[in-house]
């Protein structure tokens, strides 16, 4: 499913597993067989779970959950075992703190949920930063699709996230974002993003 296409890529979301293998990780809490096959060929990841259609007193939605991780080790935080003791309520789901919303989404879905991870294909543009796939070796440039992957689910998707909120680096593009268009408008100058995000990445250091 291709989320965002330009003339020189574009960004896909792509199933990882099958549903039978999810509902196998959930139930047994030990990695799928194709993904120990690919840990050798385990790379950065930017990842979204996407939670079967609810309804309440606002109408019918459907929550996802965007991530990112080194590798395809960060997933199995959200298929380990509960703690025997959690509270369950009468239809036997999961009642989790906060921090754990996301664990108690996917172990309350019984398996009834898209795993998906986020290609790119040649190389896009956003905003005047050029990523590929090797990009996402950058844990700034995950950083990055994985805001725009929670804004783009909300608002052109029309799912839910069930992100507590976007991290720094994307607050930090939101801000060079409106300085450049400041600029422009005010000088006719211009802010590379890029430049900028480079710099971020120095002082970081």
């Amino acid at each position: 499913m291709n989320s965002l296409r330009q003339p020189g890529g574009a960004l896909r979301w792509d199933e990882l597993l099958s549903s039978e293998e999810i509902i196998e990780w959930m139930t047994s809490h030990r990695k799928p067989r194709r993904l120990w096959r690919r840990q050798g060929k385990s790379r950065p990841i930017v990842y979204r779970f996407i939670f079967p259609e609810f309804a309440d007193e606002n109408g019918s939605h459907t929550s996802c959950y965007v991530g990112e991780g080194g590798d395809f080790g960060r997933l199995s935080s959200h298929f380990s075992s509960t703690d025997s003791q959690e509270k369950r309520n009468r239809d036997g789901e999961l009642i989790l703190d906060k921090m754990w919303q996301v664990k108690g989404a996917v172990q309350n879905s019984r398996g009834e949920l898209r795993l998906e991870i986020l290609h790119i294909e040649g190389s896009i543009d956003l905003h005047g930063i050029t990523l590929n796939q090797h990009s996402l070796d950058d844990l700034f440039a995950r950083r990055l699709l994985e805001n725009w992957a929670i804004f783009h689910a909300e608002y052109v998707e029309k799912l839910r996230p069930l992100n507590r909120g976007i991290s720094q680096t994307g607050k930090d593009l939101r801000r060079l974002l409106l300085k450049s268009q400041r600029n422009r408008a005010s000088l006719g100058s211009y802010v590379d993003p890029q430049q900028e995000i480079d710099k971020m990445r120095g002082e970081s250091l």
